[in-house]
C-alpha cells in the first residue's frame, strides 16, 4: 500500500466534524479498497465513538457528569470518510463514508 494520512476538520456551514482517511494505492482491486476503507472506518468509529464521551469531561469528574444528551448530539456531528486514489487523479477515485451510527455507504467518483 502507497501513502496514506489521517486529517479531522470541522465545517460550520453543515455543523460536521469530518474524519478522512486518504490512501494512495494504485495497484489495490474494488474489493480490497472496499475491505479497507470497511476496517478503517470501523476503527475510526470505535474510537471516536468511545471517546467522545471524555471529550467533555474536566479534570477529576466523573462520568456521570457528562449529560448523555450532549455527548449523543456531539456523536451526531461525526461523518467518516475514506478514499483511495492513484497517483494520477484521472483514474477516478474510491470512496466510502459514514456516521457513527449508519452503514457504510461507497462508490467511485468519474474525474473529467
Amino acid at each position: 500500500m502507497g501513502s496514506t494520512s489521517v486529517n479531522a476538520y470541522y465545517e460550520r456551514d453543515v455543523d460536521k466534524i469530518y474524519v478522512d482517511r486518504s490512501v494512495i494505492d494504485e495497484a489495490a482491486s474494488e474489493a480490497q479498497m472496499e475491505a479497507g476503507c470497511r476496517y478503517a472506518l470501523e476503527h475510526i468509529g470505535i474510537y471516536v465513538g468511545k471517546s467522545s464521551g471524555e471529550m467533555f469531561r474536566h479534570a477529576g469528574e466523573d462520568k456521570s457528569s457528562v449529560s448523555r444528551e450532549v455527548v449523543s448530539q456531539f456523536r451526531e456531528m461525526f461523518e467518516l470518510r475514506c478514499y483511495v486514489s492513484g497517483r494520477d487523479s484521472s483514474e477516478g477515485r474510491f470512496w466510502a463514508s459514514k456516521s457513527l451510527t449508519s452503514e457504510m455507504k461507497i462508490g467511485r467518483w468519474q474525474v473529467d
